[in-house]
């Protein structure tokens, strides 16, 4: 099933880095990502783009590696035995929507309600 994931760094008022990618499978074993990176840092936002556009392409190969490393384990084991943690916010609604979507065929609908859900954290250095 396709998502969309959304992860917002807020750095005080009017300060904010936000990455938005959206992810759609094309075979059982990979997924096509879109991107995007946005940010306001007002009028330094120039330079900040100097750090942060490197940064985060940096950060997005690493989740490539791992994410290739991983699929090479899971291929090795047969699939996937995934476990989730409370902050992980989409996997049990992705999982929930694959198991129904499955059941009811591609054409089906998966109709899975509605609900929201926020969490906060807070990384201190």
């Amino acid at each position: 099933m396709p998502n969309v994931s959304r992860v917002d760094y807020n750095f005080g008022p009017s300060r904010h880095f936000i990455i938005t990618s959206q992810c759609t499978p094309i075979s059982e074993w990979e997924t096509e990502v879109y991107t995007v990176m946005t940010f306001r840092f007002g009028v330094i936002g120039p330079l900040i783009r100097l750090v942060l556009e490197p940064m985060s392409r940096h950060i997005i190969q690493q989740d490539v590696e791992v994410l290739a490393a991983q699929t090479k384990q899971l291929q090795s084991m047969g699939g996937a035995q995934f476990a989730h943690v409370d902050t992980d916010l989409l996997g049990l609604k992705i999982q929930t929507l694959r198991r129904k979507a499955e059941r009811n065929g591609a054409s089906g609908s998966a109709d899975v309600s509605e609900s929201v859900a926020e969490r906060e954290i807070r990384i201190c250095f």
